[in-house]
């Protein structure tokens, strides 16, 4: 029997039901007659999309046919996270679009942590002299300058940024006109990645030794 029966075809999760914004997903139509035997694809035309109340979002690729397993799917890539939200899969059956919903799972998008920041000084700081610090963060910035973030007690100095890996990793290279303290401050919302999550607060004080 070539007839489709809805009760019986599903749209499935078939990985993690609960990702990370901007990680990705599997999910999969099977397309199946009143006996529940899996049939072969109804046409070439087939999409899918997330509906429901939930307010997770992302993007599907386009659907590739699985002949074996007689199934559609497709790679959904998180960009938004939040609540719970069903799979569709829509297709054309003599020209006019049928759609499949899922139940359970649905797909929830969790969002990240803040972007942590670590910063090490290179070697050792001696009196008045340049010295570099190293500055890395979890995962890849969008952007970053140094701003307002370096402040010397006492006096005054130079810095030039550089960059190790971009987004990174950068090293700040330290010219102080006096040997007093050095301190790198970074406020939460410095940078961001690009989904848009920023970083939590940070701070370094490079002392002369």
């Amino acid at each position: 029997e070539l007839v489709i029966s809805y009760t019986q075809s599903t749209v499935a999760v078939t990985g993690s039901s609960t990702i990370n914004n901007g990680s990705t997903t599997t999910v999969c139509a099977t397309f199946k007659n009143a006996s529940g035997v899996s049939l072969a694809k109804p046409d070439e035309s087939m999409t899918f999309s997330l509906t429901g109340a939930g307010t997770s979002s992302g993007t599907f690729s386009s659907p590739t046919y699985d002949s074996g397993l007689k199934r559609w799917c497709s790679t959904f890539t998180a960009t938004t996270d939040g609540t719970a939200k069903e799979v569709m899969a829509t297709h054309l059956l003599n020209g006019n679009p049928q759609s499949l919903t899922s139940t359970l799972p649905s797909i929830t998008v969790n969002p990240l942590s803040p972007i942590e920041v670590t910063m090490n000084i290179q070697g050792v700081r001696a009196a008045e002299s340049p010295f570099d610090v190293d500055i890395t963060f979890s995962r890849s910035v969008t952007s970053f300058g140094l701003g307002g973030i370096i402040s010397y007690s006492g006096g005054s100095g130079t810095a030039t940024l550089s960059e190790i890996t971009p987004g990174l990793q950068y090293r700040v290279n330290i010219d102080p006109d006096n040997s007093d303290d050095v301190t790198l401050t970074f406020g939460g919302g410095e940078v961001a990645d690009s989904l848009g999550y920023i970083n939590s607060a940070a701070s370094f004080i490079a002392r002369r030794v």
